[in-house]
């Protein structure tokens, strides 16, 4: 009986850190409408709807099955959050949008991203929100379209790899973690690093 109840015990363990090590995927779904709209978001890729909107968790997946047409809109009116950010899609180019009162630039949007972030070329960027990276462990920026955004690592425990040259309008501030320039191009309005050396260097290398 102890020793059923040890391997009990076990299993239970090892499906608690499976759980913990793993992060469930959200797939944008339906075209247009807002991110934290359930009808948008499913957990396999042309998916049924109805997922829950995600959090720091949840990679999120933008891919070919996410839009139909060219100018589809993904709005973003405050503060969301992922792990992953895939933007993979190759069909069509779709919006991504941050919702303001006034003028553009005085959004509450903003987007968190505890993972890798990944954009490729086929997004009409009109997101206007900062972008905070919050990444515990080494994660990728791969960004092959520019940004209108300020970009912001913070995590102290951090590790950012730049696997593709960035561009974008606004500012790059580096608040603490590691940021691995990886001899790419960088083109921004500030580059502002607010740290310690010895603790949260940038290494081009």
């Amino acid at each position: 009986m102890r020793a059923l109840k040890i391997k009990t015990l076990l299993a239970v363990i090892l499906m608690v850190v499976a759980s913990v090590g793993h992060s469930a995927n959200r797939y944008w779904v339906n075209g247009s409408g807002s991110w934290n709209d359930i009808n948008h978001w499913s957990e396999i890729s042309g998916g049924k709807p109805g997922a829950s909107v995600p959090t720091k968790s949840e990679n999120v997946i933008f891919d070919n099955n996410s839009f139909t047409a060219d100018g589809q809109q993904v709005v973003i009116k405050d503060e969301v959050f992922c792990n992953d950010f895939n933007w993979l899609v190759e069909n069509v180019a779709p919006v991504v949008k941050s919702k303001s009162f006034l003028f553009k630039d005085a959004t509450k949007a903003a987007i968190h991203v505890f993972g890798s972030l990944i954009i490729n070329e086929n997004i009409n960027n009109q997101f206007f929100g900062d972008i905070k990276l919050k990444a515990e462990d080494e994660s990728q920026i791969i960004i092959k379209s520019q940004l209108n955004s300020n970009l912001i690592f913070d995590n102290e425990n951090g590790s950012w790899v730049l696997n593709s040259d960035l561009s974008t309008t606004k500012n790059i501030q580096l608040n603490s973690g590691f940021l691995n320039l990886n001899d790419q191009q960088i083109d921004c309005n500030s580059f502002i690093a607010v740290f310690i050396p010895a603790l949260t260097p940038i290494s081009n290398k």
